[in-house]
């Protein structure tokens, strides 16, 4: 059953853990995996590869990048 919501939901079995920003997907193996659950049968439905320091430094940088360029946009009248 899991096979088919993760193929409806255009998923892999393990799947990037961090979105990076600007369309980018981590592409970090080395950090781990955690796994997602159902909570009903104790099936793990997928695999999610975990962050590294990179990745979440990553993050952070465009985070503030975004931050940037958004607050300086006007509210809507």
């Amino acid at each position: 059953m899991s096979a088919d919501i993760l193929k409806a939901l255009g998923l892999d079995k393990t799947n990037s853990g961090s979105y990076l920003g600007k369309g980018e997907w981590s592409k970090t193996t080395s950090a781990g995996v955690v796994q997602s659950v159902n909570p009903a049968t104790n099936e793990v439905i997928a695999e999610v590869h975990a962050s590294s320091q990179a990745d979440y430094d990553t993050i952070v940088k465009r985070a503030q990048e975004a931050f940037e360029i958004w607050r300086t946009t006007p509210a809507p009248r």
